[in-house]
């Protein structure tokens, strides 16, 4: 029948118009095999494709349901348990060595510096009752590895940080760390558009036009400050601050400050400790809205650190990642050592003289990382503390303003 009837023959054949749906276990083999995978691995869905019986599109669709992202991160979490198992087993192998170790008085000194609990520094943020604190290791177990919706918006290596930080047992890696790596190359992944690739390659542009187009170079100078930087541009025009002016030499600089800062001041008065307070507040949980919220009261051309990371990459990625890294952060009581490294910039406070190191003041900017982080529990702080009525400076209004204008009106 099949050679003398082909086309009623063709007719009777059955095809499948839909896809066999996904077994429990199927999804689960799926899972395993993608969590093997190396951090670093591209074509994610043709690797997984490899081997099996299932279409490069089939296994996309599935890789973006909430069901199975929740069961791939259940089976990071059982890899991770019997990673760390093995490598206690491993390290406990030497019983000699082991036994010093526990036996030893001080077992925090014999650690690496970077998990030592047990710093001078930290021992302040050790004596608040840990009864008052909330359990932020409870609230990323419950509220991000738990919650399927949450894990298909973060990163696998912020998930490895994330189940580091939330596991209690023994830390063998340094989550804080870890949460950094993760979100500075989630960071080097985006792509800039076409408008912010011309604004970067022009921002130094005025420093190569040839002197003969002084003019010309004035005028781009302030179209670029008005397009990116109002701010300075109405200092320039109406304060007359020169923001293109050569710097003093380094070592002039240096010597200058050096003996500005190193005087030695005491404070006669006593130190008299306070009651705690806030500690609900202060040390609660972050929250996406506390990342928004951050994000969006930025000024936009904020100055750059010392890693040179803008405020708008920050945007480009999913907040999610910063809602996991500064959770991270904040249970452990500390942040990436590499954060806490600043760049100072000398601005003139005028136009005459600027050959004297006296007419520059110094700025120091550090990461918009740290910036962000240190937003969020600047106005928690706010909220537990009353600073001084006569303060100006380092209020959500313009404190500077409103005592120039009192001034102008006393005058």
């Amino acid at each position: 029948m099949r050679q003398t009837h082909t086309r009623e023959y063709n007719e009777t054949i059955e095809v499948a118009s839909t896809q066999p749906k996904w077994s429990e276990d199927e999804a689960r083999l799926l899972a395993e095999k993608e969590a093997a995978l190396p951090a670093n691995t591209k074509f994610v869905n043709k690797t997984l494709a490899a081997g099996s019986s299932r279409s490069i599109q089939a296994i996309s669709s599935k890789r973006a349901t909430v069901h199975y992202n929740a069961l791939l991160a259940e089976v990071r979490r059982k890899i991770a348990g019997e990673a760390q198992i093995a490598r206690t087993l491993g390290s406990a192998s030497n019983v000699h060595e082991s036994s010093e170790l526990l036996n030893s008085s001080n077992l925090a000194a014999q650690m690496p510096a970077r998990y030592s609990w047990t710093s001078d520094r930290e021992s302040i943020a050790n004596d608040v009752d840990q009864a008052k604190c909330p359990d932020i290791k409870q609230y990323v177990r419950n509220n991000i590895l738990d919650v399927g919706e949450h894990i298909v918006n973060i990163s696998d290596g912020m998930l490895d940080a994330l189940v580091e930080f939330a596991d209690n047992g023994m830390v063998l890696m340094d989550p804080v760390q870890q949460s950094l790596e993760a979100l500075m190359l989630t960071i080097g992944n985006v792509q800039c558009s076409q408008q912010q690739g011309a604004a970067l390659r022009n921002t130094d542009a005025r420093e190569f036009i040839p002197r003969i187009r002084r003019k010309r170079q004035r005028y781009a100078h302030h179209q670029y400050l008005y397009k990116h930087d109002r701010s300075n541009l109405a200092a320039e025009l109406f304060d007359g601050v020169n923001s293109t002016a050569e710097c003093p030499p380094i070592g002039i600089a240096y010597e200058h400050f050096q003996n500005v800062w190193s005087e030695v001041t005491k404070d006669k008065g006593a130190f008299v400790r306070g009651k705690e307070v806030g500690a609900d507040i202060l040390l609660a949980p972050i929250t996406l809205e506390d990342i928004t919220w951050a994000l969006k009261n930025t000024p936009k051309e904020t100055a750059k650190g010392p890693d040179q990371l803008p405020l708008w990459k920050l945007k480009k990625i999913k907040t999610h990642e910063l809602w996991a890294a500064m959770n991270v952060w904040l249970g452990s009581r500390r942040v990436p050592a590499s954060l806490k490294l600043n760049r100072t910039k000398l601005l003139p406070k005028g136009t005459a003289q600027l050959d004297n190191i006296k007419n520059w003041r110094p700025i120091t900017i550090a990461s918009v990382l740290i910036r962000l982080f240190n937003k969020i529990l600047a106005k928690r702080m706010s909220k537990v503390f009353q600073t001084d009525a006569r303060q100006r400076g380092f209020k959500p209004l313009n404190g500077a303003g409103q005592n120039i204008a009192m001034l102008h009106h006393l005058i």
